[in-house]
């Protein structure tokens, strides 16, 4: 068991921390719809994350190291309390956001923190993500998608991605993306010009 704290911002105008004695695994359905930690007060906080643009997150290094093997990693090679991550604000709260609630609303930049997800060994991220990417297919960005795909390892982009071209052949916009991939990756541009028949 650990305790959790955060800050309810539906509880307008007063401030309230609940406390919560729950396993890791439930946190995500203790933390209320709508409510993404803020610790405002930094209270049982340990480790700061820090943005490029300077902004600080105050957070918990239990929960870090519970929700993200990775991301885990990286903190205990610090030796300090103030980590930066080298990422944007958005990202940061993006990621921070799925860590301690499951979710990420709304989903600004699926690409990126596609990337972190992989990087931070985060699957839901990863999966969460790759479904907005599938979402977002269009003629003009499907080889971009697919080379993003084939590079982070996620085959229900793939798929979608080599559906979609088979499907929509005559309306895709050859972009510089096919170029590069015939070069550096000349089995994935077969694959793709395979698939569009």
């Amino acid at each position: 068991m650990m305790t959790v704290h955060f800050h309810n911002p539906q509880l307008a105008g007063r401030r309230e921390m609940r406390l919560y004695a729950c396993p890791v695994a439930q946190l995500a359905t203790i933390l209320e719809e709508g409510s993404p930690c803020r610790m405002k007060n930094n209270e049982h906080c340990d480790v700061i994350l820090i943005s490029n643009e300077g902004d600080r997150f105050p957070v918990h290094k239990t929960i870090i190291f519970c929700r993200s093997r990775g991301l885990g990693k990286l903190i205990s090679k610090m030796s300090n309390t103030m980590v930066n991550l080298n990422m944007s604000t958005s990202i940061l709260t993006g990621l921070l956001q799925y860590i301690y609630t499951d979710r990420v609303d709304p989903l600004k930049t699926p690409i990126a923190l596609l990337k972190i997800s992989v990087n931070f060994e985060l699957p839901g991220l990863k999966n969460i993500c790759e479904k907005a990417l599938i979402d977002s297919i269009t003629p003009k960005n499907v080889a971009s998608l697919i080379w993003i795909a084939d590079n982070f390892f996620c085959e229900a982009l793939k798929k979608a991605g080599l559906a979609y071209l088979e499907e929509n052949a005559r309306s895709i916009v050859k972009t510089i993306t096919w170029e590069v991939m015939e070069h550096v990756n000349p089995e994935l541009f077969e694959e793709v010009c395979q698939s569009q028949g």
